[in-house]
């Protein structure tokens, strides 16, 4: 059986270059141990590409293929490629790790063309919601990095994705609306200044400076 990697292995992986600066630390729970512990959102780098490769993929693997688990519906995105293609200079898109001491806990991916969008975000699938999750507030802190790299760009925390059908109901709490417009089947969402403020003001209350 496939254990949930504890924070040990890699430290994450090379040094962020100066565009990719941005790091939010904030504290995560883990809801097994009941204790607090220190996320950090950072660059991803070819050490992110082996760390989601040898736990990520394998856990799925093994929900899905050993245990036969049919409430485990975790969609994992191909993010060797992902994170593959955005450490190339031409292209647009960048990749981010969540890091709770040295595991691999999320990643999203961020294109700035005039918006800011969220591409693609994940939690580890150890921390999926449908499975009681182990460690909580790490979507929640993907959200936050996303509205402070929007706000770095003077974007005003602003920004939009395309939301899988799962996702529609967790971007409307956070306070997302969608906009009407669809993209290969998927919902358009925007998350406007005002929610984003919001949003941004009641996570501030875990973020470590």
């Amino acid at each position: 059986m496939y254990v949930i990697p504890r924070l040990a292995g890699s430290n994450g992986g090379q040094r962020a270059t100066e565009r990719d600066s941005l790091k939010v630390k904030f504290l995560s729970y883990d809801s097994v141990d009941t204790i607090a512990y220190e996320t950090e959102i950072r660059s991803a780098t070819s050490d992110t590409i082996r760390d989601f490769s040898v736990t990520w993929e394998p856990y799925v693997d093994d929900k899905i293929i050993r245990q036969k688990d049919r409430d485990f519906n975790y969609r994992c995105f191909e993010w060797d490629r992902i994170i593959n293609m955005s450490l190339s200079s031409v292209f647009i898109d960048k990749c981010y790790a969540a890091y709770t001491g040295t595991r691999l806990d999320g990643l999203l991916s961020l294109r700035h063309q005039r918006r800011l969008y969220l591409d693609f975000f994940a939690t580890a699938p150890w921390n999926y919601y449908d499975t009681a999750g182990r460690m909580r507030r790490i979507g929640s802190g993907l959200v936050y990095f996303t509205i402070k790299t929007s706000l770095s760009l003077s974007l005003d925390g602003e920004f939009v994705l395309y939301a899988l059908g799962e996702s529609e109901q967790y971007c409307e709490r956070i306070g997302m609306a969608p906009t009407g417009d669809y993209k290969f089947g998927l919902k358009k969402y925007h998350m406007s200044k005002d929610k984003a403020a919001i949003f941004e003001r009641s996570f501030r209350q875990y973020i470590i400076n």
